[in-house]
């Protein structure tokens, strides 16, 4: 899945502060997630744990995901 493909929202309020909207679909709904991304750094492990936590069951309904600390991410 390429994530900026599913882009929907940048919000940007600051250098290290950067927060995505993001469309994405399971078999039957398409939803929105929030995702606190953080800085810039650690793009690729970021994308890579994304797609992972997206990815397992118990996420199906999540809303937020936090990636800024992408060792310690937080779903909710």
């Amino acid at each position: 899945m390429q994530i900026r493909k599913k882009v929907v929202t940048v919000i940007v309020p600051g250098v290290n502060s950067i927060s995505l909207d993001l469309v994405v679909s399971s078999r039957t709904t398409l939803r929105t997630i929030n995702i606190f991304w953080g800085d810039a750094t650690s793009t690729k492990l970021k994308v890579r744990v994304f797609q992972s936590l997206i990815a397992l069951p118990e996420n199906v309904n999540i809303s937020f995901m936090d990636l800024s600390a992408p060792h310690a991410p937080i779903v909710r």
